[in-house]
């Protein structure tokens, strides 16, 4: 039987310069390896879930007489949100929980400054992509050592906002970027 324990990643990325976007570089990211051993903090709960509405859409027809008739009925689903919260557990004075929350926090520095980033999380079942964070809260306690951290990740849909601004792309035969 074949076992496979990869330790949970969390990456976060962010927006690139101007000068990297020019320069052909890619996306600054920081993986955070969320390794017992290497870290200190450990994932005690994870939970992952997807919000879907439905519209179930009617044709009706009026006849001259006022009645109605009823056609056909048509499903229409949308992806709302998908949505993944992590509980970690960790010493107040491990590693990783002294790199992970000021990098968490950091988040809401690019936030305020109208600078996107991204999250991604993977570790076996959950997974998440291109996720900004919902929420963050940090509990400790003076009767021991340990720090609670839940992380709340989301994708929500893309809306599509309409313009005006002329796009401009700088030429890179690898990929085309907007800057």
């Amino acid at each position: 039987m074949i076992e496979l324990n990869a330790d949970p990643v969390l990456v976060i990325y962010f927006e690139p310069s101007k000068e990297t976007v020019v320069a052909g570089k890619s996306t600054p990211f920081i993986p955070v390896y969320l390794s017992e051993k290497l870290t200190g903090l450990y994932v005690d709960t994870e939970r992952s879930g997807l919000s879907i509405s439905t519209d179930n859409i009617v044709s009706v027809t009026k006849k001259e007489d006022g009645t109605k008739v009823f056609g056909n009925l048509e499903v229409q689903q949308k992806g709302e949100t998908q949505k993944v919260e992590v509980g970690l557990i960790g010493r107040r004075n491990s590693m990783g929980l002294n790199l992970l929350l000021p990098m968490l926090k950091t988040i809401y520095d690019n936030v305020m400054a109208k600078k996107d980033y991204r999250i991604a999380y993977f570790h076996t079942n959950t997974l998440i992509f291109d996720a900004r964070l919902a929420d963050l809260d940090v509990n400790q306690s003076r009767e021991n050592d340990l720090v609670a951290i839940d992380i709340g990740l989301e994708v929500a849909p893309l809306q599509e906002k309409e313009t005006n601004d002329p796009v401009k792309v700088v030429a890179n035969p690898a990929k085309n970027v907007p800057v």
